[in-house]
């Protein structure tokens, strides 16, 4: 089985050997530029950043370069430029509940609703 298909499988190996070795190539800053970049930047661009120092800030990202990222701070409403080595994580914050959660409590409401009018039924 093995000598049927030696062209194909080393096309294969070839094709995974450079994405293998190029998220080993990859700093922690550079894997945080490209998280930044994916987020992108708009009022909708929401983070939570936590710093390497253990302070957290949330707010959205408004600028991004090379070097470093801004966001306006949710509490203080002040922009805050961090560079890429301060930072610990970047998550995309979700101020919103999510869709499960909207889609949990209508069903949960509808049942009360449903028992409450065969209570009613049944005297």
């Amino acid at each position: 089985m093995a000598r049927r298909w030696p062209v194909l499988r080393g096309l294969i190996a070839a094709a995974l050997v450079p994405v293998a070795l190029g998220s080993i190539d990859e700093t922690p800053a550079e894997k945080l530029r490209t998280q930044v970049t994916k987020i992108g930047r708009s009022e909708q661009a929401c983070v939570h950043v936590r710093l390497k120092g253990g302070e957290q800030l949330r707010g959205c990202i408004t600028e991004t370069d090379r070097e470093a990222f801004t966001i306006i701070d949710r509490k203080t409403g002040g922009a805050v430029r961090l560079t890429y080595e301060a930072v610990a994580a970047v998550k995309k914050d979700r101020e919103f509940p999510s869709a499960r959660l909207v889609v949990e409590a209508t069903a949960a409401v509808g049942v009360m609703v449903l028992l409450v009018a065969a209570a009613g039924c049944l005297e």
